[in-house]
């Protein structure tokens, strides 16, 4: 899954999948995509993920997704996907996106797209005024402790009343 179409689900506000992140508890408290739940990959069968759930994995690049698709691939889950790149390419789609040297008309109009999802998720877009001599300092969003991204509101769920 292209990290493009996962913060289009979050910016939408899709409930319909769990997004697993199989990276260490240190790693996961200093960053982790909005809404990720934190699995170490040897407790990833016995977690309680539905049969018939959308699962989208990630690591950092890719290797403990890859182990973990093909786990729950041979434990009957179908709707398994790993995000492609894991957080590295997050990174470079979502938080830092880039434009090209010299772009055309229509990788402009994706980089501005782009430049509202990355302030959505707490990144900065870069210019491309920045030259290859020059390397690019990033700083990843702070995590706030069960922070959601800044975004339309969803309505809280009213308490039941009565007996």
């Amino acid at each position: 899954m292209a990290p493009e179409i996962l913060a289009d689900w979050i910016i939408q506000g899709k409930s319909d999948f769990r997004l697993i992140d199989l990276r260490s508890e240190e790693e996961y408290a200093q960053y982790h995509i909005p809404g990720a739940e934190n699995v170490p990959p040897a407790t990833l069968a016995d977690y309680g993920l539905l049969r018939n759930e959308k699962i989208v994995l990630y690591s950092d690049g890719g290797i403990h997704s890859a182990q973990a698709w093909f786990l729950l691939k041979a434990m009957g889950y179908h709707g398994v996907y790993m995000l492609r790149g894991g957080l590295d390419e997050w990174n470079e789609k979502v938080l830092f996106p880039q434009i090209p040297p010299s772009p055309t008309a229509e990788q402009s109009a994706a980089f501005e797209k782009m430049k509202e999802v990355s302030r959505f998720f707490g990144g900065s877009p870069a210019s491309g005024t920045a030259s290859a001599e020059t390397p690019v300092v990033r700083s990843m969003p702070k995590m706030e402790p069960n922070a959601t991204p800044a975004g339309p509101a969803v309505p809280a769920k009213k308490k039941k009343e009565g007996c």
